[in-house]
């Protein structure tokens, strides 16, 4: 009887050490699925930047196409001209060392 009580106090306490380890693990792996969130939530808020960035970048593409487009729009007798009246112009200045 002692004996049979020994075996199950020693199972006990090892079921004990075992629940403690299950409980630390998944604290352990909670507090990682919470970081990985964190990184998943933080790279689609940045995905999603780029995607705006990307379609005003298109946008002002698509207006300098438009523009270069009615610059170059062929005239009068058929010739494509370049209407410099309204092309800016900026001049560099060479610099010497």
């Amino acid at each position: 009887m002692i004996e049979k009580l020994k075996y199950v106090i020693k199972v006990d306490n090892e079921i004990q050490r075992w629940v403690l380890q299950v409980r630390k693990d998944v604290q352990i792996l909670r507090a990682r699925g919470d970081r990985l969130w964190r990184e998943v939530r933080d790279l689609q808020k940045e995905l999603d930047d780029l995607e705006l960035e990307q379609e005003a970048t298109q946008r002002r593409i698509n207006r300098i196409l438009q523009r270069v487009k009615s610059l170059t729009k062929p005239r009068s007798q058929g010739q494509s001209q370049l209407d410099v009246s309204s092309v800016k112009v900026s001049k560099h200045r060479e610099q010497t060392n």
